[in-house]
């Protein structure tokens, strides 16, 4: 962002300076420079934001979660999972599971089936399980940031990690 304020301020001033440079050195000449300064500098600070800047910022690892999951009983109350339906639409597969919101209430989620998909049993966990993503991202730190647009276009998923009690992870097979 700051790319395109510093080059709109700088085509500002070059295009005052040329059209004041010129024969006549009128107003209405010096407010086209002005403007038309201003208008080449912002776009070539919006290319160079975008297409340059961008993708040079730094990557970080970024971990979201853990987010609560909720188990899913089964009708007799008896039993329960947590992830577990898998459902798809035309070629995608996915994973449907609820997690839950900071309320207290259950809110549905589903992630796309595969190699970034990752599920542990834990014995160690009872009643509960857990889901983080972790995320390459720009990193907000970096002196770059802040020069440049279109972060979230070289964003990417790195790794779903789903934690869950044994025997909780049921798949169901149906055969076509």
């Amino acid at each position: 962002m700051y790319s395109i304020q510093l080059l709109a301020a700088l085509g500002a001033i070059v295009g005052l300076l040329i059209a004041l440079r010129g024969e006549g050195k009128k107003l209405g000449t010096a407010a086209f420079g002005l403007g038309i300064g201003t208008v080449i500098g912002c776009v070539v600070g919006l290319l160079l934001a975008l297409a340059v800047i961008a993708p040079l910022t730094p990557r970080v690892e970024t971990v979201y979660g853990p987010a609560k999951l909720v188990s899913m009983r089964s009708a007799d109350g008896i039993s329960g999972t947590f992830i577990w339906g898998s459902g798809s639409i035309g070629n995608s597969v996915s994973y449907n599971f609820m997690t839950v919101a900071n309320d207290g209430s259950m809110v549905p989620n589903s992630v796309s089936a595969s190699t970034l998909v990752h599920i542990t049993e834990d014995a160690s966990l009872k009643n509960t399980g857990t889901w983080t993503t972790t995320m390459l991202e720009s990193d907000r730190n970096s002196p770059f940031f802040k020069w440049g647009l279109g972060h979230r276009d070289y964003t990417r998923t790195l790794r779903h990690d789903f934690r869950v009690p044994v025997g909780t992870v049921v798949q169901q097979f149906n055969i076509k």
